[in-house]
Parts: C-alpha cells; sequence; structure tokens
C-alpha cells in the first residue's frame, strides 16, 4: 500500500512538473496570436487613415518611390537591412517581421506596415527594451525631436528625422496612424523598463536629400500580413522555451505511459 501511495505521489509530480514546463511555450503562442491580432488592426490600407497630424516643416514636399526597387528588395535570412543610430551608437538588424527569435537579434518590420522609403503609412520598426547580451532599444527614451537615424538597404540609405514620440497604452492603436503621403518611419518599444505596461513611440519623417526629383503619382503598396500556423509560432520561441517545452512533453509521456500500465488493464 505504501509503494501504491508513493507511485501515485509520483505520477502526481511528474504531471504538475510537465505542465509547469508546457506552460512558457502556451503562454507564448497564445501572446504571439494576441500579438498577431493587434498587428491587423495595425495593418490599416493607407486609404483608411486619416490625418491625424498637422504636417511639419520639412526640407522635402514628397518621397520618390520606385515600386520595382521595393518589390525586388527580397530579405536574405529575413533580413532585410540595417537601422543605424548613431546618438545610441547602435547598428541593428532588421528583420521582415516580428518573431521572436528575430526580436532577440534586432529589430522587426511590422506585418503590414509600410516599407521604408514608401509613402504607404507608417513603416514600424518594433524592438525589445533591451535583451540578455545586447541593448537593442534598451536606451530608446534618450531619443529627443530633431535626433536622426538611418534606415540602410541592399539599395539605399534613408535619413530619418525624429519630429515627434507619444507614450501609449498597448491598444491605443490608433496613435500610429500618420499623414497620407509622407515617408513616415516609427520606433516602437515597451516602457518603462522591465515593467513594460506601455509602448513608446518615436516618429520621423525621412529627409530627402536636396536636389533629389518626387514623383507625385508613385504607387505604394502596403504588404499585408500572412497568417502563421500554431506550429510556426511555436516554432519561434526562444530556443530555452522550446527546450523546457519538449522537456515537459518528455515528461508528461512518461507520467501517462506509468499511469497507463497500472490502471489500464
Amino acid at each position: 500500500m505504501m509503494e501504491q501511495k508513493k507511485q501515485n505521489a509520483l505520477d502526481i509530480v511528474l504531471l504538475v512538473v510537465a505542465i509547469l514546463l508546457l506552460a512558457p511555450l502556451v503562454m507564448f503562442v497564445v501572446k504571439a496570436k494576441q500579438t498577431e491580432m493587434e498587428i491587423t488592426q495595425l495593418a490599416l490600407p493607407a486609404g483608411e487613415l486619416q490625418q491625424t497630424e498637422q504636417p511639419i516643416e520639412t526640407t522635402s514636399s514628397d518621397v520618390q518611390t520606385n515600386q520595382d526597387e521595393v518589390k525586388s528588395l527580397q530579405p536574405i535570412d529575413d533580413v532585410i537591412g540595417t537601422l543605424i543610430i548613431p546618438k545610441l551608437d547602435e547598428q541593428l538588424l532588421v528583420y521582415d517581421g516580428t518573431q521572436e527569435r528575430s526580436l532577440m537579434n534586432g529589430v522587426g518590420l511590422l506585418e503590414g506596415s509600410a516599407y521604408p522609403g514608401s509613402k504607404a503609412g507608417n513603416a514600424l520598426l518594433t524592438g525589445h527594451r533591451g535583451t540578455h547580451d545586447a541593448n537593442i532599444f534598451l536606451n530608446l527614451d534618450k531619443l529627443e525631436i530633431g535626433d536622426k537615424f538611418y534606415f540602410k538597404d541592399a539599395n539605399n540609405n534613408f535619413e530619418y528625422q525624429i519630429y515627434n514620440y507619444k507614450r501609449i497604452l498597448p491598444d491605443q492603436v490608433e496613435a500610429l496612424k500618420v499623414p497620407l503621403g509622407r515617408d513616415i518611419v516609427t520606433l516602437i518599444t515597451c516602457d518603462p523598463y522591465l515593467i513594460n505596461s506601455h509602448r513608446l513611440l518615436y516618429f520621423a519623417e525621412r529627409v530627402v536629400p536636396e536636389g533629389e526629383t518626387t514623383d507625385q503619382n508613385a504607387a505604394d503598396e502596403i504588404v499585408q500580413p500572412t497568417p502563421r500556423s500554431i506550429v510556426e509560432i511555436a516554432l519561434s520561441a526562444h530556443w530555452s522555451v522550446l527546450a523546457a517545452a519538449l522537456f515537459g512533453l518528455l515528461t508528461l509521456g512518461q507520467a501517462l505511459i506509468s499511469i497507463g500500465k497500472r490502471y489500464v488493464k
């Protein structure tokens, strides 16, 4: 009888351990799905965006966008360019999308938002408020209006100047609406550091070099979000979460086999 009680207790412990190990992966998948729903709300077609801010003084009236060049910029290993922020002494890889494995190494171009250099709407570059081994956007709050940063890809090196910043709640997606027909890039991270209750936004407009021509009739395309399966989302989790989940599955299997042998005749 005592041996039976010990075995029952061991089965319960194994089940609890398995659940605890699987929980982070389940929470990651749920949070990722919620993020994709928010992304869908952010990825509004340019025609639906209402002008919410007054025009600012700038050295350019518009931006020339070569749609063929934009389409030809196919990502290599998901990397589409580099974000350079001189004031913060940061050079960050820019990934196509915001999967966790990308945000652990750089910043991501939010699915559905415009590509930097176009007039399709708001190009949203999002990053963690630092990671275990890199600053990423840890010091983003040190930026001020007038500061500049650069987006460099295979064909271009665009200069942007910050003209506004906001601190919003995660569900205040309307704050990301920008005036139409302007090349806007917005840097996004969590705030305050380690608390992450709000989102910090820095809006910047491209500074067009003197003498560069513009095309008022340039047609820009918004890339629509690409739905990901649960498996794809799970595989994008950090390796430590995947390792814990795998160990949890093995533990759960061991517990079920042990229970099955004793109770299923």
